[in-house]
């Protein structure tokens, strides 16, 4: 799993991995490939962090920003 922080978040949140999707507005895999793949666009990211109620750098390090 890449991103760990990620998905303890939504484990920790009122949310799946599809309802999530939903409420940021993209589809399941965009988050599925959020935790295992790659990192999302910046809006994506601030979309997923605003949902999960948390700052960007808590879900997202800045690595991630360079596909590391």
């Amino acid at each position: 799993m890449k991103n760990k922080k990620l998905a303890k978040a939504i484990k920790e949140s009122v949310y799946t991995q599809e309802k999530l999707a939903v409420k940021v507005k993209v589809t399941a895999k965009t988050i599925y490939n959020a935790i295992h793949v790659t990192t999302p666009h910046e809006n994506t990211r601030k979309a997923i962090a605003k949902a999960l109620n948390c700052a960007v750098e808590d879900i997202f390090s800045i690595n991630d920003n360079k596909g590391e």
